[in-house]
């Protein structure tokens, strides 16, 4: 569709008399329009898409009335005429025709030239235009035929690939999954099989596709290792019942006599022709553990026999079950010592077997109500054979059988006698350091207050100086406009260009001492903003034309455009009007010549609006764009830079967005230009 817009265009360049010209595509269903292409004085653009409804602009009236339109001058237009201007020099074009182009009976979109003259078409331009329009209108449709053919082939290939790679999906996953898989047909035939499931079974998949799933060929035992049915299997389950059957252990007898031991899951296939899917989980391992679980119990025993914590048990009738051995080392009593008497009332206080008992008894109680039992600690105080004291971190756990029934209460006490004396150590140190903390913030806060005020002296330092030098410089511009006029005689041509200079320094050292004056005030809060109602598109149209006069020179193009056009926000107009001074001179300073600037304003929703200034000059580096918002810093910061200003405008605009309750932002990279971003409250 774009090639047939660019032929479209370059042909009627060539054979119409054209400034500018467009072809705009219309979609009947959002009632919107877009120009993807249109020519502009030598120069090819786009036009975002616009709603007829929210917009009213020319290409809509064709599109309304579905018959030509001719416009000798746009002047008479008034405000609909900024909706077809583009600013070329300053000039935009005066004379306007738009024919719709129709397609078996319906509009698909219009064609439109535009001159910078006044009634610059006779009827035979439009004649011709229409025959244009009408063989555009076919050949647009043509191209959109094509490109939708050209779609339904890519997604019929699509569509096709993604089948190719779920069947290789499929394939693969089935053929890796860490389960073994067979699936039987409603015959009980195995169809299909995985190599796990051969390395599972210990037979190949071959050899399985010709059994059934309840063939005499398996050899199945039960976990008690007696002979299993085939009316037990799983798979035989599932298929005759039509449910899921899980978790069903049995044992694989090898032809060498070895079992592997499986637990198999199986679930009917709900299409036709299949049985059940049955999957295999090696559980062999597992057995292993379990008899590997009682020879560990053995070990159990003989490793609490030599931990170094004290341990010991007893039952829930206080029945002592187990010492250990380490308890006589800890408590410095001997073996013969501690059979004699409690390992407890051997080393505890009354008060101390007090508390324990009341523990004890407090998880007897929970386990007689099936309550949750959780796990005492407490720390105990003990007294050794030696009469030296010990302090012991004690655990109380329940003893819990295979059924989950309580059947005692293990203790196990660890010596913490040396790291309680550390931790209460390092407590102390703590609460030094805490101490050196507070006083350190004491001291940094004392020096962010020496820093505030030094930059409050600097703000009012800046505006007095700035207040002082803008008197001598009025009298010395003031002494410079009485010579210039040779009142007190004629001056020569040397004298003249002295005074020139004169004007022209003193006029930029004051336009300078102006902006920093300006800029404190704002810092210093004593700037008044209002409140009152903008109409954003006067205010754009105004900062474009006083920032065309000074690009001039330079042959920038600066155009505007105000998205919905009677945008207007509760705000300080003349705030406003500065902040766009800025950015837009700004632009102009990193434009090159035959550059191009544009000033974008749309709403962004019912609460914010969006400034934007854009550009294509050099930009800037990332590292730069986080400092030129800063006061005195400019993109180019060296000796030698061929930019001038105090590098304040852009500071300037970062408060007074703050001020009015908004922000700015940049976008940029090197040789790419640059995007400044103000976005402002709508209702002040």
């Amino acid at each position: 569709v774009e090639q047939v817009l660019q032929s479209i265009l370059d042909e009627c360049r060539r054979v119409l008399p054209v400034d500018t010209l467009y072809v705009a595509l219309y979609d009947e269903e959002s009632d919107s329009y877009e120009i993807p292409i249109f020519y502009d004085v030598g120069q090819y653009r786009s036009i975002e898409r616009k709603e007829c409804k929210a917009v009213r602009s020319l290409t809509c009236e064709v599109i309304a009335q579905r018959s030509a339109l001719y416009i000798p001058d746009t002047h008479d237009l008034g405000a609909m005429s900024s909706h077809i201007a583009v600013y070329v020099a300053q000039a935009p074009t005066r004379t306007y025709l738009g024919v719709p182009m129709i397609f078996r009976e319906r509009v698909i979109g219009v064609l439109s030239i535009q001159s910078l003259q006044v009634d610059a078409y006779d009827p035979s331009v439009l004649q011709l235009l229409q025959t244009v329009a009408m063989q555009a209108a076919v050949a647009v449709e043509n191209a959109r035929l094509y490109e939708a053919a050209q779609r339904e082939i890519a997604e019929r290939k699509q569509v096709e690939e993604e089948l190719r790679v779920m069947a290789t999906k499929y394939a693969a996953l089935f053929n890796t999954a860490p389960v073994g898989i067979s699936i039987t047909d409603n015959a009980g035939r195995i169809v299909e099989s995985n190599r796990e499931a051969e390395h599972m079974l210990g037979i190949t998949q071959e050899e399985q596709l010709e059994r059934t799933y309840d063939g005499p060929e398996w050899q199945i035992v039960r976990p008690d290792g007696t002979p299993m049915p085939a009316n037990e299997y799983a798979s035989v389950r599932a298929f005759q019942e039509q449910r899921r059957v899980d978790n069903i252990e049995m044992g694989i007898v090898h032809s060498d006599g070895s079992i592997s031991w499986i637990s198999v899951n199986a679930v009917p296939i709900p299409l036709d022709g299949y049985g059940v899917a049955i999957a295999y989980t090696d559980i062999t391992e597992r057995k292993h553990a379990e008899d590997a679980l009682r020879h560990s119990e053995q070990r159990y025993r003989m490793l609490a026999d030599n931990v170094h914590d004290a341990v010991w048990a007893r039952d829930l009738e206080g029945n002592l079950i187990y010492v250990s051995p380490s308890i006589a080392r800890l408590w410095g009593y001997s073996r013969d010592e501690l059979a004699r008497r409690s390992p407890e009332g051997a080393a505890f206080s009354p008060e101390a077997m007090k508390s324990i008992r009341q523990r004890a008894r407090r998880l007897q109680r929970a386990a007689r109500d099936n309550q949750l039992l959780p796990d005492e600690r407490f720390d105990l105080s003990l007294r050794r054979n030696d009469d030296s004291v010990l302090l012991m971190d004690v655990l109380l756990s329940p003893l819990i059988d295979a059924g989950g029934d309580v059947t005692g209460f293990l203790f196990v006490g660890r010596d913490v006698t040396e790291a309680r004396a550390l931790a209460a150590e390092v407590r102390s140190l703590n609460a030094s350091l805490e101490q050196r903390v507070a006083e350190r913030t004491a001291d940094l806060s004392a020096a962010l207050d020496q820093l505030q005020q030094a930059d409050r002296m600097k703000d009012e330092f800046l505006a007095a100086i700035s207040h002082e030098l803008r008197t001598p410089l009025s009298t010395v511009l003031g002494a410079a406009d009485v010579l210039a006029m040779e009142v007190h005689g004629s001056l020569g041509d040397y004298q003249k260009r002295l005074v020139q200079t004169i004007n022209a320094g003193g006029e930029r050292l004051l336009t300078m001492v102006n902006n920093l004056l300006r800029y404190a005030r704002l810092i210093a809060g004593k700037t008044t903003l209002l409140n009152e109602r903008c109409a954003m598109h006067e205010i754009a149209e105004a900062a474009v034309q006083r920032a065309s006069f000074g690009v001039a020179a330079k042959q920038i193009t600066m155009s505007y455009a105000v998205t919905p056009p009677g945008l207007t926000i509760i705000s300080d107009a003349e705030a406003i009007m500065t902040m766009l001074d800025a950015l837009l001179d700004n632009a102009a300073k990193f434009t090159p010549n035959g550059g191009t600037i544009t000033l974008t304003i749309a709403g962004a929703g019912d609460e914010m609006v969006h400034l934007v200034v854009a550009d294509d000059g050099v930009g800037m580096a990332l590292e730069k764009q986080s400092q030129v918002f800063r006061p005195f810093v400019q993109g180019d910061g060296t000796l030698s830079r061929h930019h001038d200003g105090m590098g304040l405008g852009l500071a300037y605009v970062a408060r007074m967005a703050e001020a009015l309750g908004g922000t700015v932002s940049v976008e940029s990279e090197p040789d790419q230009g640059s995007r400044f971003t103000i976005t402002l409250p709508t209702n002040g």
